[in-house]
């Protein structure tokens, strides 16, 4: 009887003493960078009064056009393309320019034929103008102008 008894005490001892222990905690970020860019609204040009220059910042009918960033991430940036022209056969323009204004971060490029990076908010709103010059006039018909934008993180 007496090893039983020894034996029985030496398991109460055994659960009686405190346990360590070690585990690790592994904590993960993940980060997703989306950019979403949509016309709110498309812009309008109108001829001036000579003739000569078609806009769309200003004359009756005119407007910019609006363009929605919608961002997950870092800051985006935005990158504006040289602009491009579709315009009645055989008519050839002066220039073609654009500008742009970003709301949220206020920075703003004057009329400008050279594409160009801007930073804008997650969620900001860019206002686009064309501008289209030709000395000789503008034959009837219907002007095109796209600027390319991209957004990037």
């Amino acid at each position: 009887m007496r090893h039983n008894t020894l034996l029985l005490a030496t398991i109460g001892l055994a659960a009686a003493a405190p346990a360590s222990a070690q585990t690790s905690v592994t904590l993960t970020g993940i980060s997703l960078n989306s950019c979403v860019l949509s016309v709110s609204l498309g812009g309008q040009m109108v001829a001036d009064a000579s003739g000569t220059t078609m806009r769309s910042d200003t004359g009756t009918g005119a407007r910019s056009a609006t363009l929605a960033v919608t961002a997950l991430g870092v800051s985006p940036t935005i990158t504006f393309a040289t602009p491009t022209l579709a315009a009645p056969s055989g008519f050839t323009a002066d220039s073609v320019q654009y500008a742009y204004r970003v709301n949220g971060t206020g920075q703003s490029r004057a009329f400008g034929t050279a594409s160009a990076t801007a930073t804008t908010r997650l969620i900001d709103v860019v206002a686009i103008d064309g501008l289209i010059t030709s000395a000789t006039g503008f034959p009837e018909g219907t002007y095109t102008e796209t600027v390319q934008v991209t957004c990037g993180q």
